[in-house]
């Protein structure tokens, strides 16, 4: 992988490389702080798979050279940085989501947010390390699941709207019966629909483990959940405040289920507020 990264104090700019270093050893790792120095790095290399910019430069903006950098290099993943102060201004985080940025980290920046940032990158031009978490979800619009940037196929229709039902109940315990009102909520419970929700799980877990996360799906005596924190889920990352997640949120959610209504009407309520 060949990054780069742009931050106006020495010693960040410096730990953001090291880390790359440590991650990435085989990589082509290189810094400037200076948006000058950014711009000649971008000008000789033959290519970038991903750029971490502070969004404020001594000589520019992040903002504005992700701009240039996406005229230069159309595939490069770009990753904003932010302190405190300009982690939550708005008009960061909407120009971010704008250039479909890939993650928009706080300072100090963490190993683990770095990692987290290259395993989820928008563009894929190498392969990074998906085993902390698997499987990707998006929620906001219609529902999809991924793995390694590919689409996780489903043998049911059915068994995809039931993984779907667990990414929206949080990881939270659910019972058989639960499962059916909210999937056939015109049906009544019966042994032949219990039965086909056992199925269904079974079906779910061989599914998900074609990508090796068979262990995503957790089981109860007569309840099955999920590990979310081996998925990856712009839902989850709303509710945490990430600033990208939240302008991500366009007022659908899962729009082809019946049963999110309740969840997309609580993130309209959050939303206005």
């Amino acid at each position: 992988m060949r990054t780069l990264t742009a931050d106006c104090f020495q010693e960040d700019a410096d730990a953001v490389l090291e880390i790359l270093r440590r991650l990435d050893p085989q990589g082509e790792h290189e810094s400037a702080v200076t948006i000058r120095d950014a711009r000649r790095i971008m000008d000789n290399a033959g290519s970038l798979d991903a750029a971490f910019l502070n969004v404020e430069m001594p000589d520019g903006d992040g903002m504005s050279f992700a701009r240039e950098l996406e005229k230069k290099h159309p595939l490069v993943n770009i990753i904003f940085i932010a302190d405190q102060s300009n982690y939550y201004n708005n008009q960061y985080a909407m120009e971010a989501f704008q250039i479909y940025a890939s993650a928009y980290l706080l300072k100090p920046v963490s190993e683990r947010a770095v990692s987290d940032a290259i395993a989820h990158l928008r563009y894929r031009n190498f392969s990074p390390d998906f085993s902390e978490k698997p499987i990707q979800v998006r929620c906001f619009g219609v529902f999809v699941a991924t793995c390694q940037g590919k689409p996780v196929e489903f043998r049911r229709s059915k068994t995809e709207e039931l993984f779907a039902y667990l990414i929206d109940r949080q990881g939270a315990m659910c019972t058989t019966d639960m499962i059916i009102g909210n999937l056939w909520p015109e049906e009544p419970v019966s042994p032949s629909k219990q039965n086909l929700i056992r199925i269904m799980i079974s079906d779910l877990k061989t599914t998900l483990r074609k990508y090796g996360a068979d262990n995503v799906i957790l089981r109860g005596k007569g309840t099955v959940g999920l590990n979310t924190s081996r998925i990856d889920c712009d839902y989850y990352r709303y509710l945490l405040g990430e600033p990208l997640a939240l302008h991500q949120f366009r007022g659908e959610y899962m729009s082809q289920y019946a049963f999110a209504e309740d969840t997309r009407n609580g993130l309209m309520r959050r939303y206005f507020e």
